[in-house]
C-alpha cells in the first residue's frame, strides 16, 4: 500500500469520467464522426464550459471521500452510514443550489436524496440498478485497502444509500474491494481472484446480475472493435434504460470497465480510451476503469498526458489532498 496507488485512484478516476463526459448520450458513430475512428483520445469541452470538466460522478466520489475522513469511527457500520449520508446529502445540496456545480446529476441520486430518506439494504427505498452507486465507491478502498471485506461492505452499504436493486448496490461493493486488493499492492489477476472470493460468499440471488456482468467482460474477445463488442456484447446485461448503448446500470458499468483493462492492462490511457467510446455512460465507465488502473499503476500515465496536452484536470490539486487524506486514514486503521 502506498500513497502514490491512492492519488492514482482518485486522479485517474477524474481523468476517466472527464474524458467520457464530452461523448455521453453520443452514439458511436457521431463519437468516430467526429473523433474518427479511434474516438475521442483527450480531455475536451464538455456541458457548456469550455474547458473540461469532471462530472458529478467525481464530485460524488469526493463526498464519499469526503464523508471518510469526517467519520469518527469507521468501524462503526451505522455512523460511516450516517457521515456517508450527510456527506452525499451536502453534494445534493451544491446541486440544487449552484449551478456552476450542477453537472449532470443522475436521477436516482437526486430523486432519492431530495426524499432525505436513507435507503438500506433490507430497507429499499426504489429499484434502481443505476450506475449512481459504483461510481463514486472507489474511494472506499482506498481507506480499507488493508481490509476487503471491509471494503466489500461499505461499498454495497454506500451505494445502497440510493440504489435499493442489487444490480445498483453489489457492483459497488465489487469496485471498493478490488481497489483495496490493488492498493495493497496485489496484481490484477490475484485481486479479481479475491474479490471472486468476497463476491461469491453473498446469497446468489443478490449476485446472479452482477456475475454475469463479468462473465460478459471476461469472455468477449479482447481483439477486434473494442468499441462494437462493448456496444454489442458487454455493458448491457440488464438492459439499456429505454437509452441507446450500455453501462447505465451498475453491473453493467463494471462490466465495460473490466472489459476495457482486459484489452489494455499495462496502458493507463488505451484503458481508458477503450472504456468510454462506446454508444452509453462514458463518463461513469471511464471512471471505473480510471479508478481501478489508477490503484493499479499510480498517477503518473495521467500526469505525463495532462502535461503533453497542456490540459488541465478540474480539481486535480484537490483531488491528490484528498487522496492523501483518504490514504492516511487507512494508516491509522487498527
Amino acid at each position: 500500500m502506498n500513497l502514490e496507488k491512492a492519488i492514482g485512484c482518485m486522479l485517474t478516476s477524474a481523468y476517466g469520467d472527464s474524458l467520457g463526459l464530452a461523448v455521453e448520450f453520443m452514439d458511436l458513430s457521431y463519437i468516430r464522426k467526429m473523433y474518427g475512428f479511434r474516438g475521442i483520445t483527450n480531455l475536451q469541452p464538455a456541458l457548456g464550459f469550455p474547458y473540461p470538466v469532471i462530472s458529478d460522478d467525481t464530485q460524488m466520489a469526493e463526498w464519499t471521500g469526503v464523508g471518510l475522513v469526517s467519520a469518527d469511527d469507521l468501524s462503526n457500520d451505522e455512523l460511516l452510514r450516517a457521515w456517508l449520508w450527510w456527506a452525499y446529502l451536502s453534494w445534493y445540496e451544491r446541486q440544487i443550489t449552484n449551478s456552476n456545480e450542477s453537472r449532470a446529476p443522475g436521477s436516482t441520486c437526486m430523486s432519492a436524496l431530495s426524499r432525505r430518506v436513507m435507503g438500506l439494504r433490507d430497507k429499499p427505498i426504489n429499484d434502481s440498478a443505476g450506475c449512481g452507486g459504483i461510481m463514486r465507491a472507489h474511494p472506499i478502498g482506498i481507506v480499507f485497502a488493508n481490509n476487503p471485506e471491509k471494503a466489500f461492505e461499505v461499498g454495497i452499504d454506500s451505494a445502497a444509500l440510493t440504489h435499493s436493486s442489487p444490480d445498483g448496490f453489489i457492483p459497488a461493493g465489487v469496485l471498493a474491494c478490488l481497489v483495496a486488493h490493488l492498493m495493497s499492492g496485489k496484481n490484477l489477476s490475484d485481486s479479481f481472484k479475491g474479490m471472486m472470493e468476497i463476491l461469491n460468499s453473498y446469497p446468489q440471488n443478490l449476485i446472479t446480475g452482477t456475475k454475469k456482468a463479468l462473465y460478459y467482460a471476461l469472455v468477449a474477445p479482447v481483439a477486434g472493435d473494442h468499441s462494437l463488442i462493448i456496444d454489442k456484447r458487454v455493458g448491457r446485461v440488464g438492459g439499456t434504460l429505454g437509452k441507446s448503448g450500455g453501462g447505465w446500470l451498475g453491473h453493467d458499468a463494471l462490466a465495460i470497465a473490466i472489459y476495457a483493462i482486459r484489452c489494455a492492462p499495462m496502458n493507463v490511457l488505451e484503458a481508458l480510451r477503450i472504456s468510454v467510446n462506446h454508444s452509453g455512460d462514458s463518463d461513469s465507465t471511464g471512471a471505473i476503469t480510471g479508478a481501478l488502473m489508477g490503484a493499479l499503476h499510480g498517477p503518473l500515465a495521467i500526469e505525463q498526458a495532462l502535461v503533453a496536452s497542456g490540459t488541465e484536470l478540474e480539481h486535480y490539486e484537490y483531488l491528490k489532498s484528498l487522496a492523501t487524506m483518504l490514504f492516511e486514514k487507512s494508516l491509522a486503521i487498527k
